[in-house]
């Protein structure tokens, strides 16, 4: 009975902490990888094309040719095309269907085109057009200049699809989990190496029992490998690759032989940036990149996901690749989780003690 009592009461802390439920279950970091091809988690400039979906943390500014959700299909997910949790503008969604619903955003959205799926604007728009005939658009501010070509919704809480993409806009604290993952990844022991052979490093993949290769690139020697000229990969049977590296200056400028950047490493590598403040990619690079903290600038194309806190990024593309690896690790529960269950438990010891007196 007592144990039951106990059960109740964790159930009881839960169920009182209605607030922190969202309509959607969090995404984790392993989710987010497979469900966006760009997070900037607090925004950011950029005149790229990102083939996959999108999350801004914050403001966003396109300039020519600043265009999201390019490839059909891109992956299931409750989350628009394109999400901005500040004001966007100059930005195409072309979306080819693939999402449910365009673009949400938190702020106003001007000089923008959203083809197919609609979206939802909290603020104003000015100089939009929403295209297509897959979903409607609302608006709750003034809406200038504004084509409603797919539809105008008056009533958000009507329209179960855009009320969706707007829930699931905020469901997941992104940078809590992305962070964690990143620390999550930083502590794994290394199993595979590399060598420098003159200008070239040479990676050696060795797989642990779960299939993951894991590489130190950590210190002069890991800012020796970043810096090479050159990249061969033996990836042998591994089926998930992680580079960690401490630096908190990155420029990579090397070329991946080979043609392996669109290889293996562009479904299940992940580069993990742990510590890094500021990362610049100057060739065609393999693998997503996860730089949480870092001021990101590529100068040309990624075969991956980007994973960071601002994006700064012009001309080069983001390509989209679905995303196979396996980035779970164990997990120690959330600390809001754990505070619960510490008054729950501490509920239950003072009964008991009670009943004893």
């Amino acid at each position: 009975m007592r144990a039951s009592w106990i059960l109740a009461a964790v159930v009881s802390a839960f169920t009182l902490a209605g607030p922190a439920q969202a309509a959607f279950s969090p995404l984790t970091g392993q989710q987010v990888l497979e469900q966006f091809n760009l997070v900037a988690l607090h925004g950011g400039t950029s005149g790229t094309h990102v083939h996959g979906r999108g999350w801004m943390g914050g403001n966003f500014v396109g300039t020519s040719g600043a265009e999201f959700a390019n490839d059909s299909p891109i992956p299931v997910s409750n989350y628009a095309a394109l999400t901005v949790m500040g004001t966007a503008s100059t930005v195409s969604v072309n979306n080819n269907g693939s999402a449910a619903v365009g673009v949400v955003t938190s702020g106003n959205l001007s000089s923008a085109t959203v083809n197919n799926g609609g979206g939802v604007v909290q603020g104003s728009s000015n100089g939009v057009n929403f295209n297509g005939s897959s979903g409607g658009a609302y608006v709750a501010g003034t809406a200038t200049a504004t084509n409603f070509n797919s539809g105008k919704v008056t009533n958000l809480a009507g329209d179960a699809k855009l009320q969706s993409a707007l829930d699931a806009a905020t469901s997941t604290n992104m940078s809590a989990v992305l962070n964690g993952l990143s620390s999550q990844l930083a502590a794994l022991t290394a199993t595979s190496t590399v060598a420098m052979s003159g200008s070239k490093a040479v990676f050696t993949a060795v797989a642990d029992a779960s299939g993951r290769a894991v590489f130190n690139l950590n210190g002069s020697f890991g800012a020796q490998v970043l810096g090479a000229t050159e990249f061969e990969f033996n990836l042998g049977s591994a089926t998930t690759f992680i580079f960690n590296s401490d630096l908190s200056s990155i420029v990579v400028g090397a070329n991946f032989l080979g043609g392996s950047a669109s290889g293996k490493l562009a479904n299940a590598a992940v580069w993990n940036f742990n510590k890094a403040t500021s990362v610049a990619i100057n060739s065609n690079f393999g693998g997503s990149i996860l730089a949480t903290q870092a001021a990101f600038k590529n100068a040309a194309d990624i075969e991956g996901s980007v994973i960071v806190d601002t994006l700064n990024s012009s001309g080069a593309q983001i390509h989209l690749y679905s995303f196979t690896g396996n980035v779970t690790t164990n997990k120690v529960p959330e600390p809001t989780s754990l505070a619960l269950v510490a008054v729950a438990l501490g509920g239950a010891g003072w009964a008991r003690r009670r009943r004893a007196a």
